[in-house]
């Protein structure tokens, strides 16, 4: 495992490989900045508003969920468009983990404040331009993470992290729609927290344990396979990428460290990239009706 970046975010998510232009992007949630890198040279801009997932469209656009609302970015330097106010949202509720779907749409959950299950996953998808559709798909998570798709699209998982769960769904790629929840796998409850997925070809599901210092590899039948350690103990999320798909990039926290941890954490709220023996999907493009 690599240092891919060395940073101090306070708190590194949603890190995402961009086929367009053969780059990886994330973002610092609480330092409201997008990152992009080839590896060689780091890009940073800041954002007007608190960020949590975004996605690329088949456009190379960049749709952002935030505390604030939707917006879509026409490029990584571009001006942010909003495309739906948080007032949408159940009072209070901002957005956190989300996911694209395989047929061109995404997921996204809400929370209220970590501790009660109010939390909701919408359905969303581009109808025009700068247009967007919202439909209510879960509801009482907590805080919802985890959220990614099996390889052929038919099983969508999502994790409670306070409740250190992850569930699976079945999903109707004509109607959008969830079906047949089950249970997918306990972690360990008060120490080990899924937060951000990837699954990769084999339908393995790759979970960074926030507060833990690892990554879990879990089977399509629920088995842990094997951990990866990070040399931090904060691993936000995962995501597969590169020109061969088989690298993972892993974003981190600095949050909640004090002086003395973060002494013995340097690299808290760094980038890292780990070379693994499979290869992944990198997330799904949104489809625009006008394509």
């Amino acid at each position: 495992m690599q240092t891919f970046a060395k940073l101090n975010m306070q708190l590194g998510e949603c890190p995402r490989w961009n086929p367009h232009d053969a780059h990886w992007y994330w973002v610092d949630i609480l330092g409201r900045k997008l990152f992009r890198s080839n590896g060689s040279l780091l890009n940073q801009r800041e954002l007007p508003f608190t960020p949590a997932c975004f996605f690329f469209t088949e456009q190379n656009q960049i749709l952002v969920t935030a505390d604030s609302g939707i917006y879509l970015l026409e490029s990584f330097s571009a001006e942010p468009v909003c495309l739906t106010e948080a007032s949408q949202l159940p009072q209070g509720h901002r957005f956190n983990d989300g996911t694209a779907t395989p047929d061109g749409r995404f997921i996204a959950g809400t929370l209220l404040d970590g501790t009660s299950k109010t939390g909701v996953s919408y359905a969303g998808q581009l109808t025009g331009m700068q247009a967007l559709q919202l439909t209510e798909r879960l509801e009482r998570y907590t805080i919802i993470n985890g959220q990614c798709f099996s390889p052929d699209g038919d099983r969508y998982y999502v994790a409670d992290s306070p409740e250190c769960a992850v569930w699976q769904y079945d999903y109707d790629k004509n109607s959008g729609t969830l079906h047949n929840k089950q249970l997918f796998y306990q972690f360990e409850r008060g120490q080990e927290f899924p937060d951000g997925a990837a699954t990769d070809a084999n339908g393995n599901y790759w979970v960074a344990l926030y507060g833990a210092g690892k990554i879990a590899v879990i089977s399509p039948q629920g088995e842990r396979l094997k951990e990866v350690c990070v040399p931090v103990s904060q691993p936000t999320m995962v995501a597969f990428g590169g020109s061969q798909g088989d690298e993972l990039l892993i974003t981190s926290a600095a949050q909640t460290l004090n002086d003395a941890q973060l002494s013995e954490q340097p690299l808290a709220g760094s980038v890292f990239l780990l070379k693994t023996d499979t290869t992944g999907s990198a997330q799904p493009l949104l489809k625009h009706p006008t394509n």
